[in-house]
């Protein structure tokens, strides 16, 4: 097994865990009684982890490009303070 499939495997693992902690933090906030819905969560939630490596190594890459930050000149402070009374 090579580095870049345990990092893979790695990734698929923690994206399903995600999934899985939103669905429980989904389900506790808004304290879901119901079984039927409970269980179709926790089915959907098992289907996105078994799903997750199948789509992450057909589909292509998504790359999300960030602007780059805008410089920004300091403020030169002068201690004073406006008391107008």
């Amino acid at each position: 097994m090579t580095i870049d499939t345990l990092y893979w495997l790695a990734e698929c693992a923690v994206r399903s865990s995600a999934v899985a902690l939103a669905a429980g933090v989904f389900l506790f906030l808004f304290s879901v009684k119901d079984a039927a819905f409970r269980s179709a969560i926790w089915t959907a939630v098992l289907l996105a982890s078994v799903l997750m490596p199948l789509c992450s190594a057909m589909l292509p890459a998504l790359f999300v490009y960030a602007s780059s930050p805008v410089s920004v000149s300091p403020v030169q402070y002068s201690g004073a303070r406006n008391n107008a009374s």
